[in-house]
């Protein structure tokens, strides 16, 4: 985490960026919404050429 403990300091984003008024709720939220929207971006060639979501979260089915 060193690299962005040095870019958070060296760009003021305590003062600057626009999460930092958030709270963590918030913040959470944000963060969560962030990595799903990326999850569904980002894709994996699998052996056979499919292409699938590079993380997918496994949901349990009850039937």
């Amino acid at each position: 985490m060193e690299i962005f403990d040095k870019y958070y300091d060296e760009y003021n984003l305590e003062e600057r960026s626009q999460y930092s008024g958030f709270s963590k709720k918030q913040l959470v939220i944000e963060a969560e919404h962030l990595e799903n929207a990326l999850s569904r971006v980002l894709v994996d060639k699998t052996k056979s050429g499919k292409v699938r979501p590079w993380r997918e979260k496994k949901i349990a089915i009850v039937v």
